[in-house]
C-alpha cells in the first residue's frame, strides 16, 4: 500500500463504528478505487451497503445524517478522505446482475474486488447471487476479501438495537415511506442516479462502457491490464 491508501484505510478504521450502529445494515463493503488499490490525493472512501427489505431508505437516512454531522461525508467538491454512499440495494437485490450491461466486466471485478468491513449474515448469500462474474473474471466460485472484517462490539449491537426499535412495524414502514419521497426528490433530478424501492445507485457518471471497450479482451481477464484501463480514465 502506498501512503495515500493507508491513511484512507485509517479513515476506514476510525468511522467503522458509525455503520456498526445503524439499524437494518445487513453487509457495508469498501468498493472502487480504494478496493482496486488505485487511490490518488483526491480520491473518497467509496462505500457499498446491503440493508433489510423495506428499510433501506432509513438506512441511507440515518446514515446521511450521521455522517453530516461528524463532517465526513463527500460534498460537492469537497471529496478527499471523505466517505460517499455510492450504491446501496436491500437484501431482495443483491443479484447484480439485474444491472450488468452486456459484457460488464467492470461490474465483475468491482464485485470481484469489494472489501466487507461490516457483515451480520449476509456475505455467503452475497456471494453466492453473485457468482455469475465467473464468466468475465474466470474466478469460481466468488469469495472476497475478508481481512478487514470485524464483529461490531456490544456497544455498537446496544446502541443499533435502541435506534432500530423506532423504526419497527407500521411506524417503520411509515417513515420508510417518508424517507422514500425525500430521497427521491433529492437523488432523481441527478443525471445518472439510479432511486427504486430496492437500490440507490450514486454514479453518476457510470464509465463502464467506456471501460469495456477500451480494455476489448477476447482471450481470458488480465487485471493489470484492466487497471491501466481505469487508471487511463482519471480525470476524464
Amino acid at each position: 500500500m502506498d501512503k495515500i491508501e493507508d491513511k484512507l484505510w485509517e479513515r476506514v478504521e476510525k468511522y467503522r463504528w458509525v455503520f456498526g450502529i445503524v439499524p437494518f445494515v445487513k453487509l457495508v463493503s469498501v468498493c472502487n478505487n480504494l478496493s482496486f488499490g488505485v487511490v490518488d490525493e483526491n480520491s473518497d472512501i467509496d462505500i457499498f451497503i446491503v440493508t433489510r427489505k423495506d428499510r433501506i431508505f432509513i438506512v441511507w437516512a440515518i446514515m446521511n445524517l450521521l455522517m453530516k454531522v461528524l463532517g465526513i461525508r463527500t460534498y460537492g467538491e469537497d471529496t478527499a478522505g471523505k466517505f460517499c454512499l455510492s450504491f446501496m440495494v436491500d437484501e431482495k437485490a443483491m443479484r447484480l446482475s439485474q444491472i450488468a450491461l452486456k459484457n460488464d466486466v467492470y461490474l465483475a471485478y468491482w464485485i470481484h474486488k469489494l472489501i466487507p468491513i461490516l457483515n451480520r449474515n449476509c456475505l455467503p448469500e452475497f456471494e453466492a447471487k453473485n457468482n455469475w462474474i465467473s464468466s468475465h473474471l474466470g474466478v469460481s466460485p466468488l469469495r472476497v476479501d475478508r481481512t478487514h472484517l470485524k464483529a461490531p462490539s456490544l456497544l455498537q449491537n446496544i446502541v443499533r438495537s435502541f435506534i432500530g426499535v423506532f423504526f419497527l412495524g407500521p411506524l417503520g414502514s411509515l417513515f420508510e415511506w417518508i424517507a422514500q419521497k425525500f430521497a427521491v426528490k433529492g437523488l432523481k433530478s441527478r443525471p445518472g442516479v439510479r432511486v427504486s424501492p430496492r437500490m440507490i445507485k450514486l454514479h453518476e457518471d457510470d464509465k463502464r462502457m467506456r471501460f469495456r471497450d477500451a480494455y476489448s479482451y477476447k482471450t481470458g481477464f488480465e487485471e493489470n491490464k484492466f487497471l491501466s484501463v481505469i487508471q487511463s480514465f482519471r480525470g476524464k
